[in-house]
């Protein structure tokens, strides 16, 4: 007689003669060590079809193991799909460009609260007349003079600047369903245009 049963690792069927059983076995499809049961638990309707491997010199398994032929399309479902190259190179870099766009954003917060301290210590939004072209000008020097300002700023341009190329290239390689690549294009986006509104308004004003 024989006793049928899955391994514990990869739920593949498994037949091996029953002197065999209550010994140490390897597993022919996955190579992991098992015990092999004193009885039978194999189900037909969970049966998986696959070559075995060939058994390696100075295997561990001793009993002769056999695999069963069953249908294969339930264990071949739970199988997580392996993505092709150019998806994981999408994967990657929108990953990376991600978090660059996170980091501008948040080297951009900063800057838009240390502007708001600025502006607040100055006192000239808080008296009841609106400040003059030349308070916005000594503010903006001010501003301009803050480290607290300024080092922010340029982080956050010089990760925007790296981010947006990074996700221009994952939607390269991936344009279907890449969201990584797609946040990134339009945080980094919406920083250069914003910064680009920015300077303009600033040429205007001296003007």
């Amino acid at each position: 007689m024989s006793i049928q049963f899955f391994c514990a690792q990869c739920n593949q069927p498994i037949e091996v003669d029953d002197e065999h059983a209550g010994q140490t076995a390897a597993c022919p499809f996955c190579r992991h060590v098992m015990t092999i049961p004193r009885e039978s638990t194999y189900r037909a309707e969970a049966a998986v079809a696959a070559r075995p491997l060939s058994p390696p010199a100075g295997s561990a398994n001793d009993a002769e193991v056999s695999a069963d032929e069953g249908p294969p399309p339930e264990w071949r479902r739970r199988r997580p799909p392996v993505p092709p190259p150019r998806q994981r190179a999408a994967n990657t870099f929108g990953s990376y460009g991600l978090v660059c766009a996170l980091l501008a954003l948040l080297l951009l917060g900063i800057a838009v609260v240390r502007a708001t301290t600025i502006a607040a210590r100055s006192g000239k939004f808080t008296s009841p007349t609106p400040p003059t072209p030349a308070d916005m000008t000594e503010l903006q020097e001010q501003m301009a003079k803050d480290p607290w300002f300024v080092g922010p700023q340029i982080g956050a341009a010089f990760f925007a600047l790296v981010g947006l190329p990074l996700g221009i290239i994952s939607m390269v390689q991936a344009p279907q369903g890449n969201w990584r690549g797609l946040t990134t294009i339009i945080i980094c986006g919406l920083f250069f245009l914003c910064m680009c509104a920015g300077f303009g308004l600033h040429i205007l004003g001296m003007g």
